[in-house]
């Protein structure tokens, strides 16, 4: 017998309510949270973040490492050791506040020797950080640690 197209698509709401939604992918769940922030990846900027999300991210540091902590604990594959979660992004929200601080520093029009030492020492102490993390070296970040 043939079944009618309403009862097809009744069919497949009744199988897809059975089988129920698969869960939230980590990285769904990161994307989330930072657009609560106001950050977002843009396709016109190649699907990266653009320098307004940024800022929203360097704003709100604490907060969304806080609230991505949770959602890597709670995703985190058996076996996975918590601490190593918890100290890394502890690590990165730490990165995160030198970089818009150095960032800060080098806005500055005619510095002052003083500034100036901050900034260097700022962008130092973030160059150490970003090495410590296992981050590779881009452009930018060589430019930050030798010609700033």
């Amino acid at each position: 017998s043939r079944i009618g197209l309403k009862e097809k698509k009744e069919l497949v709401q009744e199988l897809r309510k059975a089988r129920g939604r698969p869960p939230e992918s980590a990285f769904a769940s990161f994307e989330k949270v930072l657009k609560k922030y106001g950050a977002s990846r843009e396709a016109y900027h190649g699907g990266d973040f653009n320098g307004v999300s940024c800022r929203c991210i360097a704003q709100s540091a604490k907060a969304i490492f806080q609230e991505l902590k949770v959602v890597l604990i709670e995703k985190k594959r058996e076996g996975a050791p918590e601490e190593y979660i918890i100290e890394t992004l502890g690590n990165i929200a730490e990165l995160v506040g030198i970089i818009d601080a150095a960032m800060a520093a080098l806005m500055v029009i005619f510095p002052t020797q003083e500034e100036r030492e901050k900034a260097r020492f700022l962008c130092t102490k973030a160059m150490m950080l970003w090495r410590a993390l296992g981050f590779s070296v881009t452009l930018k970040a060589h430019i930050i640690d030798h010609h700033i």
